[in-house]
């Protein structure tokens, strides 16, 4: 055999096998796409990815599931560390993983290294911090003398003379022996209405007219809304906790000690409105949290859905609370690799899934609703 018939026959069996492997290792994507087997990133973050005796479970996990298998996909997980976010964004930005599960912030900066998905839920940076006991009595007597409070009574004497007035006009004429005259009749009117209000009614005041009546029903039934918010305020006055710290505004968290995960989207957010005085030295949420609750730092920055999931699951957290006020939205995603031809096959299953009412199912399983 020549030297040229040996060479052709080497690169023909070597061009053969490398086509009998490629296609071996290949699935089909929607008949028209030829993709390798998928390796998935993530890392532990409930609600959206946990993990418990080997078992994966959680939101980005349903929500990949359906679509792999929607697509025809085969493909494996690999987990990262929960100090590895920034590894495994650059893993996906280096395609040695196909795309991460991890539910991913999208951000300016992120954005300009690897490609995201269709967003599959919108959340929203917020702060957790500590309650604090108070006293009972002290507490009471401390919103009493509350601005809100004493505006609430003011209102409510308004509310009593205004409709004191009106009843004595209508009845002063008719019934001039229970609703008198000048100063004292007005008097009546007010005393009228506030035995009304209370459902008291002791009988020795009441409307003999027609209209007198009329008007009398319809203070009964406006009676009804005012004495339950009434019933409000005091039972707000009464509350046993209060929130250590408030927090109006950004700026308010220069004056607490702050703390936040490092590489993510809440300690870019801090950087960009000038905050520098947070700890970012916290490898994980449940790091954070209990230095929270020991007293350790002020204030802890990060996803609301997230915070609220840790304090409700974990009773160690049940002295935290999420403040109500919302800084920033944040649009969370899947990522991939930049130009990844597989994205707009994922995005159309995605999108497909988003709007099945079994979406809405997942979100309550994982206590995610709004």
């Amino acid at each position: 055999m020549s030297f040229k018939k040996t060479i052709l026959i080497v690169l023909l069996f070597l061009s053969v096998r490398g086509f009998s492997q490629e296609v071996s290792d290949t699935v089909s994507v929607n008949k028209d796409t030829l993709v390798t087997k998928l390796i998935v990133g993530y890392k532990i973050i409930p609600p959206f990815v946990m993990e418990e005796n080997g078992c994966l479970s959680g939101v980005s996990i349903d929500l990949w599931e359906t679509i792999a298998e929607e697509l025809g996909c085969v493909f494996e997980y690999r987990k990262y560390k929960q100090s590895e976010m920034q590894k495994l964004l650059s893993d996906v930005e280096a395609g040695k993983i196909n795309i991460s599960i991890n539910p991913t912030t999208v951000t300016s900066e992120r954005i300009e290294k690897v490609d995201f998905s269709q967003p599959f839920y919108m959340s929203s940076l917020a702060v957790a911090v500590p309650l604090v006991e108070s006293n009972q009595i002290t507490g009471l007597i401390s919103n009493i003398f509350s601005w809100n409070f004493l505006t609430a009574v003011f209102v409510l004497i308004v509310i009593l003379l205004i409709f004191g007035i009106f009843i004595w006009l209508i009845e002063n004429k008719v019934n001039r022996q229970q609703f008198r005259h000048g100063i004292k009749g007005i008097g009546d009117g007010v005393w009228w209405a506030a035995t009304t209000m209370t459902t008291v009614g002791y009988g020795d005041l009441s409307p003999k007219s027609f209209v007198g009546r009329l008007f009398g029903i319809i203070w009964m039934f406006t009676a009804i809304i005012v004495i339950s918010g009434l019933t409000g305020s005091i039972a707000a006055s009464l509350t046993t906790h209060q929130i250590k710290s408030t927090v109006n505004s950004v700026s308010d968290l220069n004056n607490l000690s702050v703390g936040t995960i490092k590489g993510t989207s809440s300690e870019e957010f801090l950087l960009r409105n000038n905050i520098h005085n947070f700890n970012n030295n916290f490898e994980t949420v449940e790091q954070a949290m209990d230095a929270l609750a020991d007293g350790k730092i002020d204030a802890f920055v990060y996803d609301e859905p997230l915070l609220r999931y840790y304090i409700s699951a974990n009773e160690k957290y049940e002295n935290l609370t999420v403040i109500d006020k919302r800084f920033s939205v944040d649009y969370i995603s899947f990522s991939m690799k930049k130009n990844d031809k597989l994205l707009p096959e994922i995005n159309k299953a995605l999108i497909s899934e988003l709007e099945k009412i079994s979406w809405l199912g997942v979100l309550h399983k994982y206590q995610l609703a709004k």
